[in-house]
């Protein structure tokens, strides 16, 4: 078990040559791996693996955290029964921000949803970007006019980009048995253009199902300067994915960055 962090004369501390402290989350005794072929960090000095839900910590792991302070990473959370875990960032509002890269079964999806309560996932999608999508343009969700109509999933197999969909009005819908018109979405193509900010219907190959079991916002990580939510434009519709800048994610929830976000997308 990797950890970016550990206990050294009482302060949280990170691995250096020759040091050796405890860990945060067990008190079990800790060393410092700072070899030149490896990526600094501590472990135990038996082989233990605390907290059962940490996976080593990678890169993109340690990119993703470094944007916030040391005293917001690796942060022992505790529920009301006093079970604890370990977040990956638990930002001054209390909000855990768990970073993903590794396949997640939904029994463990479901139990640190349970856990940490008001949390967000962001995904490593490097492995699996080239088997998603992006597709027509959706208009805000927000607009009244998204009141009352639900826009329909690309049934299509062509796994290329569509420009156009499919949605009819909630209103006239009177249960799974009875027929609707459906409309396409040239009708509205100046509203879509107007008040479009970034959402899209997507196609994804071979998709993680498990993702669309999650209670709690999941965001894309593909590596550019933009997330994807995995959202559903309403309640009623299917599901789509909207871009987030990624220094407007970090600022929003309590992080800092000095890079210069992508503006377009």
């Amino acid at each position: 078990m990797q950890l970016k962090y550990s206990l050294v004369e009482n302060r949280k501390v990170k691995a250096a040559p020759r040091l050796r402290g405890k860990c945060y989350f067990c008190g079990t005794e800790t060393i410092a791996k700072c070899g030149s072929k490896i990526k600094w960090h501590w472990a135990h000095m038996r082989h233990n693996k605390c907290d059962t839900w940490w996976e080593n910590e990678t890169q993109w792991h340690r990119d993703w955290k470094s944007h916030w302070p040391d005293v917001n990473q690796e942060v022992v959370h505790f529920d009301s029964k006093g079970e604890k875990h370990i977040a990956d960032v638990k930002n001054n509002n209390s909000i855990v921000i768990e970073f993903q890269n590794s396949p997640i079964s939904e029994t463990e999806l479901v139990s640190r949803e349970e856990f940490y309560n008001d949390m967000i996932w962001v995904v490593n999608g490097e492995k699996f970007v080239h088997n998603m999508r992006y597709g027509a343009k959706l208009p805000d969700p927000n607009h009244p006019l998204c009141n009352n109509i639900a826009v329909n999933e690309d049934f299509s197999k062509n796994f290329g980009y569509r420009k156009s969909f499919t949605f009819f009005h909630i209103s006239d819908y009177a249960g799974p048995h009875q027929l609707v018109e459906i409309h396409s979405s040239e009708e509205i193509k100046d509203i879509i253009e107007h008040t479009h900010i970034g959402h899209y219907l997507f196609k994804w190959r071979n998709p993680r199902y498990v993702w669309f079991k999650s209670s709690k916002p999941v965001l894309f990580d593909f590596g550019t300067g933009v997330l994807w939510q995995l959202m559903r434009f309403n309640d009623h519709s299917s599901y789509c994915i909207a871009a987030y800048l990624k220094d407007d994610f970090i600022k929003d929830f309590g992080g800092s960055t000095s890079s210069e976000a992508l503006k377009s997308f």
